[in-house]
């Protein structure tokens, strides 16, 4: 039994860490083509449970930002964030990415339909980037199948960290807002139910040893 035990914590110790992964993502040369002070919102449906590890801004430029850009997460279910929005004022690009992060303590999002939020573009200094048209060079990454993009909407310019309700065209339209998340990965998951069951007949076969 207790090898089977010890099986199986050696399983879980070797199972691979499950990946963290940037969801909305576009190439470094894709420019900043709008000033949009309202909110822009990406919809997308979380299928499977995943935990958010960080959340991130599109930097036009790839200089950092110098204003004050909210990005945040709504839970569509009821309108209100999830957790409170960050604010990008300072950040710096060190790695001539097209988003800058900033780390936040782990946010669970269960399963259901969120709204990925961001607002405070200015003219000449963060520029968002819209493509003005479905498409586009926004990629989304399904994070194995566990969330679907399902939309854009946006809120009036003079209306900025409110849900964005007035529907777009597309699911990638906008670069602003991004987020990275991880789910855990199909073999992790193997590898346990594998040592759990290994245990479990371990254990059994002490039983019937011991009535024996």
């Amino acid at each position: 039994m207790f090898r089977a035990v010890a099986l199986a914590a050696a399983l879980l110790a070797a199972a691979p860490v499950a990946a963290v992964t940037q969801v909305y993502d576009t190439a470094p040369t894709t420019p900043g083509t709008q000033a949009w002070g309202g909110t822009l919102g990406l919809d997308f449906t979380v299928n499977t449970q995943v935990t958010v590890t960080s959340l991130g801004t599109f930097d036009s430029g790839k200089d950092g930002i110098t204003n004050n850009i909210f990005v945040g997460i709504f839970n569509l279910a009821n309108g209100q964030l999830v957790a409170p929005a960050v604010n990008f004022n300072g950040t710096a690009n060190a790695g001539g990415t097209a988003y800058v992060s900033q780390a936040v303590s782990s946010i669970v999002l269960a399963a259901g339909n969120y709204q990925l939020a961001a607002w405070g573009y200015n003219l000449g200094a963060d520029l968002n980037f819209n493509n003005e048209g479905p498409g586009g060079p926004i990629t989304f990454n399904s994070l194995f199948g566990a969330l679907t993009a399902v939309g854009t909407r946006y809120s009036n310019n003079d209306a900025p960290g409110v849900l964005a309700t007035n529907a777009d065209v597309g699911t990638t339209r906008y670069g602003a807002g991004t987020f990275a998340a991880y789910v855990p990965e199909p073999a992790t998951w193997g590898l346990l139910i594998t040592g759990f069951a290994m245990t479990g007949v371990a254990m059994r076969r002490r039983k019937a040893a011991l009535a024996a």
